[in-house]
């Protein structure tokens, strides 16, 4: 038996993610089990399908176990993106192997990118490099150049090669058993609007909803939970949200501000000072992206002000598992994790309550929060849905 695992969003489930999944079992994985985004995904918006449609397609297409990574570490950076998933992963008990897509291909150049920034040598290098002239991320690669070399710093440059990096860097800070893999993305990048053999980005795919230039470039049997979103007016526009963004930063006190997850270097005052005379996000996110301040980085900044995620929140580590759905073969590796999991698993929401306490029954609440104000970026949708529609069972 090989039980592997992926960490994902699967925003929508497309032919790239049903390659790497089809690419793990040619390597031997026997149960497949995903980590996924709920309500809310990294780029700081709420999912375009709901995650019971996406846990539905991941479940068709090859995946056996969901689980869902909760929104405190879900709308991140890169690093606790990739900590609360491998924590989940590496908690649960049972999973032999993390397996990710990277433009690379190369376990042991990520593992030594990994190595490099975990250095003794690296914090002073770094600090040296990051100043205002130029951004996190480029001040990170060059600091990685200097000590590793440039095939290091070249991995860096590529957005799958950054996360891969940041799933090994948590497996080798947790102590993990579990072993990284990776499959080499194919025909197309990250966030790309160019197609090619098939395949397409997320993005694109996303793009395209509306005009049905999607349906090349996923999976037959998730057409029909496109569709579905589609006609039922249950596919989320991020845009409908803005005048609750806007309302939610306000009607936030300068403190809560400071206390934002990525907020730093006096950036609150620039958001006090910028929100008050703007009529839409759009007026806000011109008035303040810049090269240290990405987009992404401002629209995850946005989510949690909405979701009310602080800074201490997201420091913290995931404290339970919650089971969105499976097959028989995830109930096969559900039964062995119950025996072995370091944390509580939640099949139940409704019991939540009986079984989490403190920053973890805060957190589980969160996704309960993402997914009701999900439903107001939707044409139509109920309250209170986390704890009527799970766990998706696939028969």
């Amino acid at each position: 038996m090989k039980i592997s695992c992926v960490i994902s969003e699967f925003n929508p489930f497309h032919n790239g993610h049903k390659y790497l999944i089809e690419t793990q079992r040619v390597s031997g994985a026997t149960h497949i089990v995903a980590v996924m985004s709920g309500s809310f995904v990294q780029r700081g918006e709420c999912a375009a399908l709901s995650k019971r449609l996406r846990t539905e397609a991941a479940l068709k297409n090859g995946v056996d176990l969901v689980l869902e990574l909760s929104s405190p570490w879900a709308v991140s950076a890169a690093s606790p993106f990739a900590r609360g998933g491998v924590y989940i992963a590496s908690a649960l008990g049972v999973c032999d192997t993390l397996f990710f897509g990277s433009e690379c291909g190369d376990v042991s150049l990520l593992t030594r990118c990994a190595e490099t920034i975990l250095s003794s040598k690296f914090n002073p290098v770094f600090k040296e490099k990051f100043s205002g002239a130029i951004s996190y991320a480029a001040a990170v690669q060059s600091a990685v150049g200097e000590i590793a070399g440039d095939d290091c710093a070249k991995v860096l440059s590529s957005a799958n090669n950054i996360l891969a990096v940041e799933y090994i860097k948590e497996l080798i800070s947790q102590c993990s058993p579990i072993v990284p893999e990776t499959v080499p993305r194919r025909a197309v990048a990250h966030d790309s609007s160019v197609v090619s053999e098939g395949f397409a980005s997320a993005s694109f795919i996303r793009g395209e909803l509306d005009t049905q230039g999607y349906k090349p470039y996923v999976p037959e049997n998730t057409l029909e939970l496109i569709e579905k979103a589609l006609t039922s007016g249950e596919r989320a526009d991020y845009r409908l949200l803005d005048k609750t963004i806007l309302y939610r930063l306000r009607t936030m006190s300068l403190e809560q501000l400071a206390k934002l997850p990525e907020v730093a270097e006096g950036l609150e005052h620039s958001l006090m000072r910028t929100v008050g005379g703007c009529s839409d996000i759009d007026e806000v996110l011109k008035a303040i992206v810049c090269r240290r301040y990405s987009l992404p980085r401002m629209k995850r900044i946005f989510a949690c002000a909405l979701l009310g995620i602080d800074r201490e929140l997201q420091r913290r580590n995931p404290g339970y598992i919650r089971v969105l759905g499976l097959n028989s073969r995830g109930g096969e590796v559900l039964r062995m994790a119950k025996k072995r999991s370091t944390l509580p698993i939640i099949t139940k929401p409704a019991s939540y309550k009986k079984q989490l306490q403190g920053s973890a029954a805060l957190a589980f609440e969160k996704d309960i929060l993402a997914t009701d104000i999900r439903t107001l970026a939707c044409k139509s949708g109920k309250m209170g849905s986390d704890f009527l529609d799970f766990p998706v069972i696939e028969n």
